[in-house]
């Protein structure tokens, strides 16, 4: 502790102390009373009492107090003549290696103390006494006014610049004086005074300096920066009475005091204030529109009006408002002059320079008001602007990096649900197009497909996978494929069937595997699945009875997709055609070991199916899994119908009570030939093959004899078997009169000119390619099968509920059907109902009206 001025020396006082050693168990020493003045930080012990006790006493120690700068001396004791050794006392005890009191009241041992011989038992208890100074410390009268004029002059010398006179070490501790004095409200009262004069000059001196905003913003920054490290410096002398004074009032430091005056003097200066955040704005402009600043100057001005507190309310909302009308002038001008791809990256330009600078100069917690400002008026403002000049043209040219920038843009101002309109309508107007182009109706499903792979790219590449859009693909596509009632659903049968039959060539394993995604991803849009089914069955039909299939494991592949899209229900018959298929496979193996066949084989002449004139395949189809087909009966050669009669035996001795109907038009034949141009085999329908065969019998036939030969009955099939056999590439007949048709008097005869560079030659069936009216007949079966299932549902309905009204019915049999269908139609099966007796109408309901009610008719 320093020392004090004082007049007087102060008065040593000794004495000692016995201490009385107790038992081995406790030993318990009386503790002392010590308070301390206020004034001086002096101790006075008022008593120490030891307790006497049987046992011998310990040694007795000598205790001496004194003042904080003086010595203490020794003097004898009364009864122990050793020395005495002197301490220092403190505000909180004795020095660590001196005998001091502890905290408890006891006292602590000193390595260096001096003791006196142990006191007799019979010796009494002693009692010791510390009285207090009889003079107290004073200090001059003139003390705080001369130390304040050296702190005073020390801190004008800072704020003039100039030298100090007085060391900093011995200022710290003249303001350490007058604060153990007391004098700390005094003290800082004249600090801040001196100050806020300083300060006030400074702000002053910055309002009649140059207009030019660089320099003015130049000198700014150097005077606070001065500012500054005078601050520091001045703190640094004060830094006692900041600990001890100023950090129990609400400025907390002398910094903050200062910084606090200082933002004052810039809220009064109005002038200053307003032209500081005029020129940083002015330079924010200029690098905004495209010139080079000194960022440094921005970046310190930014943090003084930090520190002062005065950035969010002087500045920031100031530069908000600028930024909002730059940017509202700027987006108006480059959203005409720009493209909107350019203008797409134009923006996101825009907000990548004002990111970077927040980080270069501005503070973080502008960043998010300044880009939401920047986004607003650039992009949400314009959006839909963006999107009428310019989504179209990026649509139809496939500009995925454009579309990408685009949909993030919008979604940083929650416009993605704009952009999913303009998505679903262009959808919609493309797909429009295609499916009501009739002239263009072959490629229907092939341009369908290539617009939906495109939009699907988009859809992981621009738009992120974002599954709103993924909802506008499913919404457009089953809005423009169901425009057109039923078409759809025909033509992309077609179209599998076209990449599934065999003589398809140049697809790969791949290719034809992505065909089936394709194909499949656009079947789950068409509401008419029942359409699709019955001309997707027909074709199967025709691909497996054919032999035309390209890949078994391509057919299974594409039923398991449907399977999946359409339920199990959808694909039963699929699969019971394959399961007929296979069984028929195995029951002609079984058939060629029995007794049928071999009594067949007698009676054709031959020892076994080696020698055999022809080889017999038949596949049984149930009824039930397979297209609608009309037996027919034909003359047919001999050993045919010795083969069917066989087969047919075979047939029902393993199933009996099945009836065989033979489906000829169905039939595929290979017929071994002999042309004068050499041995050729012709691959012919069963049609075809029954007419050439009539021809080993004569060389000419007239059109109506050959028709009797053959047993065709009906005229049209006739004359198209004719017609491939005459009259297209593979010339195998010729008629005598010239003439591209075939008339009911011309005659016959074998193509003896006929040449084909390949032995196997495949004769085309015209009979087996569909006709709009089969098409059309096809479409008018599944309408007839609707109205069964219609007629299911409401008998169903009706039988479970009894009695329900009209609309009630109505809402129940669209829950049920799987097809699309109107209120109209169902109300004509109603009628329908009604007339059979299924159902009757209440005789209060009026018929046609809403309300009317129904009752089931048991």
């Amino acid at each position: 502790m320093s020392s004090i001025p004082s007049t007087k020396k102060r008065k040593q006082q000794q004495t000692s102390i016995d201490f009385t050693k107790q038992s081995d168990q406790t030993k318990k020493l009386k503790p002392s009373k010590i308070i301390q003045d206020e004034e001086d930080n002096d101790v006075e012990i008022i008593d120490i009492t030891s307790v006497a006790s049987s046992k011998p006493k310990m040694k007795a120690m000598a205790v001496t107090s004194s003042s904080a700068s003086t010595n203490s001396s020794s003097s004898p004791n009364n009864n122990n003549n050793s020395t005495l050794t002197s301490t220092s006392s403190s505000s909180g005890g004795f020095t660590k290696k001196s005998l001091t009191p502890s905290t408890g009241g006891g006292l602590t041992n000193n390595n260096n103390m001096t003791t006196s011989p142990l006191p007799s038992a019979s010796q009494k208890k002693k009692i010791l006494k510390i009285k207090p100074f009889t003079i107290k410390p004073t200090v001059d009268e003139n003390f705080e006014e001369e130390t304040w004029n050296k702190l005073k002059s020390a801190v004008i010398a800072i704020q003039q610049k100039q030298s100090i006179s007085i060391g900093q070490e011995e200022l710290y501790q003249l303001c350490s004086d007058l604060c153990r004095h007391k004098k700390y409200e005094s003290t800082f009262n004249k600090l801040k005074e001196l100050c806020s004069q300083n300060i006030e000059s400074i702000v002053d001196d910055l309002t009649n300096k140059t207009p030019e905003h660089t320099a003015f913003l130049n000198i700014v920054v150097k005077s606070w920066e001065d500012f500054t490290e005078q601050l520091k410096s001045i703190r640094s002398i004060f830094l006692y009475l900041e600990r001890s004074y100023v950090v129990s009032l609400p400025d907390k430091t002398i910094w903050d005091m200062g910084l606090k005056i200082y933002r004052e003097c810039l809220k009064n200066n109005e002038q200053v204030g307003k032209k500081i955040i005029s020129g940083i704005l002015y330079l924010i402009q200029q690098e905004r529109n495209g010139e080079s600043i000194d960022r440094s100057i921005v970046q310190r001005l930014v943090r003084m009006l930090m520190a002062l507190q005065l950035y969010e309310d002087y500045f920031e909302k100031s530069f908000l408002e600028e930024t909002r009308d730059f940017y509202s002038a700027d987006g108006l001008t480059h959203v005409d002059t720009l493209n909107p791809p350019e203008y797409l990256l134009y923006v996101e330009t825009r907000l990548r320079q004002e990111s970077e600078r927040v980080n270069n100069y501005l503070s973080k917690t502008t960043k998010r008001p300044l880009i939401q400002i920047t986004e607003h008026e650039l992009i949400k403002k314009h959006a839909k602007t963006i999107l009428e000049k310019g989504f179209y043209e990026m649509m139809e040219s496939h500009r995925i990096f454009d579309l990408s920038r685009l949909y993030g843009l919008l979604r940083l101002v929650d416009e993605l649900e704009l952009l999913k309109e303009y998505f679903t309508d262009y959808m919609k107007a493309k797909g429009s197009r295609i499916v009501k182009d009739e002239e263009n109706e072959k490629n229907m499903v092939q341009e369908t497909l290539q617009l939906k792979s495109k939009v699907d790219e988009l859809y992981e590449q621009a738009f992120h996978k974002n599954e709103q859009f993924m909802y506008a693909i499913r919404k457009a596509f089953e809005h423009f494929l169901n425009l057109v009632p039923n078409k759809p659903s025909e033509l992309i049968a077609k179209y599998i069937d076209s990449k599934l039959k065999s003589g398809n060539k140049g697809l790969t394993e791949s290719e034809l595997e992505r065909c089936m995604d394709n194909a499949h991803a656009i079947v789950k849009y068409i509401h008419g699945k029942d359409i699709f089914e019955a001309f997707y069955k027909k074709d199967l039909a025709k691909r497996l009875l054919l032999g035309r299939c390209a890949s078994y494991d391509a057919e299974r592949i594409m039923i398991a997709k449907l399977k999946t899209e359409c339920g199990p229900q959808f694909t039963n018959k699929l699969e019971g055609m394959f399961k007929d298929v296979d069984i028929s496979n195995e029951m002609m193996a079984n058939f060629k070991k029995s007794k049928e066949y071999k009594t067949l084989c007698s009676e054709l002449g031959a020892d076994d199916s080696s020698t055999m004139p022809f080889e017999l395949n038949v596949t049984i189809l149930t009824s039930s899994n397979w297209p609608n087909y009309t037996p027919d009966t034909l003359n047919l050669p001999k050993e045919i119908s010795l083969a069917q009669e066989a087969y047919k035996d075979f047939y029902v001795n393993k199933h009996s009570g099945r009836v065989l109907k033979w489906i000829h038009s169905l039939g595929q034949c290979t017929l071994k030939s002999l042309f004068p141009s050499g041995r050729k085999e012709l691959l012919v329908s069963f049609y075809q093959a029954l007419t050439l065969l009539q021809f080993n019998n004569q060389d000419k036939i007239p059109y109506t004899e050959l028709k009797k030969l053959t047993g065709i009955e009906d005229a049209k099939e006739f004359m198209l078997t004719m017609q491939s056999l005459t009259l297209h590439k593979v010339k195998v007949l010729r008629k005598e009169r010239k003439g591209t048709d075939i008339k009911e008097d011309d005659v016959f005869f074998v193509n003896d000119e006929f040449t084909h560079p390949l032995t196997k030659i495949k004769v085309n069936s015209l009979q087996l390619k569909e006709t709009k009216k089969e098409r059309a007949e096809t479409t008018e079966k599944v309408l007839l099968d609707r109205s069964y299932v219609i007629d299911a549902a409401i008998v169903r309905i009706m039988k479970a509920r009894k009695t329900l009204t009209h609309q009630q019915l109505l809402a129940e049999v669209l829950k049920q059907i799987r097809f699309p269908t109107t209120g109209q139609d169902i109300k004509k099966r109603i009628e329908s109902l009604i007339d059979r007796d299924y159902l009757e109408r209440d005789t209060n309901s009026q018929a046609g009206s809403s309300s009317c009610t129904y009752h089931y008719v048991a």
